[in-house]
């Protein structure tokens, strides 16, 4: 098996990429190498294939080495892959966007409906600390009246004229 190295023209300028060596400077350039077609690895020197298998289709169920085999097939055709055409996007990509928008939106609705969960416990906890706090406060407000009106002072209202005008009312809904 022969490796031919071969120099390849440079896409974009490597000379700020200077690798030191043996007193002097190696650069991307002399990097590039050619494999070849990876088609012909693992092929010993009589041509026969020797303990690395690199061939298309090897060990894909009912593949021959030249065309690939179903499980080649739907992976490339799963993935995407590169034909005479160009870059073909496989499904793969989009069925998982599908899944995640799903998924997203499933989860969505369950947040709204805790969402909705929390909204009426917190609206129950308020109209009870309302009802509480205005039971206490009118009964404070009656006490007091009671004990004005009980020092025999003249000036002050009635309970029952005083109460109406200053208690807090109860909620309407």
């Amino acid at each position: 098996m022969t490796v031919t190295y071969k120099p390849v023209a440079p896409l974009y300028d490597t000379s700020a990429f200077q690798l030191p060596y043996q007193g002097g400077n190696m650069g991307l350039d002399d990097l590039a190498m050619d494999f070849g077609d990876m088609k012909s690895w693992g092929q010993d020197a009589y041509g026969g294939s020797s303990h690395i298998p690199f061939r298309s289709g090897m060990g894909d169920a009912g593949g021959s080495p030249e065309g690939g085999g179903f499980f080649s097939n739907l992976l490339s055709s799963a993935f995407g892959r590169t034909d005479e055409h160009g870059y073909q996007q496989g499904w793969a990509g989009t069925a998982l966007k599908t899944f995640g928008g799903l998924a997203s939106a499933y989860l969505g609705m369950k947040q709204y409906g805790l969402a909705k969960d929390v909204f009426k416990e917190n609206t129950e906890q308020f109209n009870l600390n309302y009802d509480g706090s205005r039971q206490t406060t009118n009964a404070q407000l009656r006490d007091r009246q009671i004990a004005r009106v009980e020092t025999g002072n003249s000036g002050y209202q009635s309970v029952g004229e005083y109460m109406p005008q200053n208690e807090i009312a109860q909620r309407t809904a």
